[in-house]
């Protein structure tokens, strides 16, 4: 999975936030698939942490700039949050459930960015506010 110009928001912070989370997924696959459980289960720490911080973040954002459908960008992400904490309690009980549930939600980022955080992109650039 990479990253692809057409996943942009137009809001060069969250794109890189967004860039990062692809590279922390393929990271955890690749650590479970060489066996190395304590290196995916430091990633997944990581990962949850910088999509609490990304969450935040962006809600604040559409809310002071007055985007008006902020709960279809931020209800998803508050759901992976949960499905993040509980893959990080995986990795002690089941690595191949863990693996399995890092390719679900790789696909899943993917198709959340295109179908939930891309509903912002327009609203942005009509404000003038895209980094595009």
């Amino acid at each position: 999975m990479e990253w692809h110009e057409m996943m942009s928001v137009g809001v060069a912070e969250f794109d890189e936030d967004h860039k990062r989370v692809i590279v922390l997924l393929t990271e955890i696959h690749e650590a479970l698939d060489l066996r190395q459980v304590g290196r995916a289960s430091e990633l997944a720490a990581e990962l949850l942490k910088l999509a609490t911080a990304h969450t935040e973040r962006e809600e604040v954002f559409l809310r002071r700039i007055g985007f008006p459908d902020v709960e279809l960008v931020t209800n998803p992400q508050k759901e992976s949050l949960t499905r993040i904490t509980e893959l990080v309690c995986q990795f002690d009980q089941n690595t191949v459930a863990a693996d399995d549930a890092i390719l679900e939600m790789r696909l899943s980022f993917i198709d959340y960015l295109l179908s939930a955080d891309i509903n912002y992109k327009s609203y942005v650039k009509s404000k003038g506010l895209s980094d595009c």
